[in-house]
């Protein structure tokens, strides 16, 4: 029927606020006694707090149908066990708030464990004595078959002995640790090493967190070389339209024939990378095509020597 309690009203009630246990030899005498309609015939009630120092977790209350059914003797061996029901309780709170907690921490490994091995990236976990867990993306792009290999391995080994500016990779990479655990992050560009002996560009971030009461980094490595690949390709394509445009002026502007047509094999040669390049011309009267420029001291060989190409044959 949900019985409740106002704190400080009747045995019970009294008891929990003032944090002592309350005998009424005789209900019947004590005017501040209220009854229960569903115990009627009760005539001796004693009320023990449940409590572990001034914290009150509950009272222990027992009613016997005698007057002068419990004594003070009965209080005492209540109160004993009332002490023991509050360290009981106390740990069974504690075992809850402790089983919580490690619940929440179980859950929130379990959601970075997901990220960690969902990562598109490969990440990695470092202290001061090396690696010491990386996910399944880090195996891919370094050519490691299990975790266990690669923990066994330090960021040296992963990185050829010099960076592209001419810094010792064992040095720098130290230097960049450093970095991380004393701000909390460092993002740099970095050559690392595959296990089959290729290198490849990477962007690296370092980030400094607790583990547990551990200090540690966690490194995240992504490869870039397809973005460098398209980077190199549009800066070809954009010096090539560079010199497609200056072979234009140059045809616009050179008068001369054959100052224009060398200018031009010149041109095309160094601003595509060619290894040679010339052109001939056709003549009518001959019926053949005629060196008339190419590139370098071996087209102007070439053109010194008549070199040409009857039609009727090939070449």
């Amino acid at each position: 029927s949900g019985h409740k309690i106002v704190r400080g009203k009747g045995l019970v009630g009294k008891a929990a606020e003032l944090n002592k246990p309350v005998l009424v030899s005789d209900t019947t005498a004590d005017p501040a006694w209220l009854p229960n309609p569903l115990l009627p015939d009760t005539r001796s009630e004693a009320a023990v707090p449940i409590s572990i120092g001034a914290n009150v977790l509950g009272v222990l209350d027992v009613q016997h149908t005698m007057v002068d059914g419990l004594s003070q003797k009965d209080l005492d061996l209540l109160r004993s066990i009332a002490n023991q029901l509050a360290i009981a309780l106390q740990n069974a709170q504690q075992y809850e708030q402790t089983q919580a907690a490690l619940l929440q921490v179980q859950e929130q490994e379990n959601r970075f464990r997901a990220i960690f091995q969902g990562s598109n990236d490969a990440i990695m976990l470092l202290d001061e004595n090396g690696f010491f867990d990386c996910n399944e993306r880090t195996l891919e792009l370094f050519g490691f078959l299990t975790v266990e290999e690669f923990t066994k391995v330090t960021p040296a080994d992963v990185s050829p002995a010099l960076q592209p500016d001419g810094s010792d990779s064992e040095s720098a990479v130290q230097e960049r640790i450093r970095t991380a655990y004393e701000i909390g992050n460092s993002r740099f560009d970095w050559v690392h090493r595959r296990t089959n002996g290729e290198d490849f560009p990477a962007e690296v971030l370092l980030s400094a967190f607790n583990l547990g009461e551990k200090r540690v980094l966690q490194a995240t490595v992504r490869d870039f070389t397809e973005r460098q690949r398209v980077q190199q390709a549009m800066a070809k394509q954009a010096r090539e339209l560079a010199k497609v445009a200056e072979i234009s002026t140059v045809a616009a502007t050179v008068l001369d024939p054959d100052r224009l047509l060398q200018h031009v094999v010149d041109l095309i040669k160094d601003g595509f990378g060619l290894y040679h390049a010339h052109i001939y011309l056709y003549e009518e009267t001959s019926q053949n095509l005629v060196l008339a420029a190419g590139a370098g001291e071996v087209g102007k060989t070439m053109v010194a020597s008549g070199w040409r190409i009857p039609l009727d044959r090939e070449r």
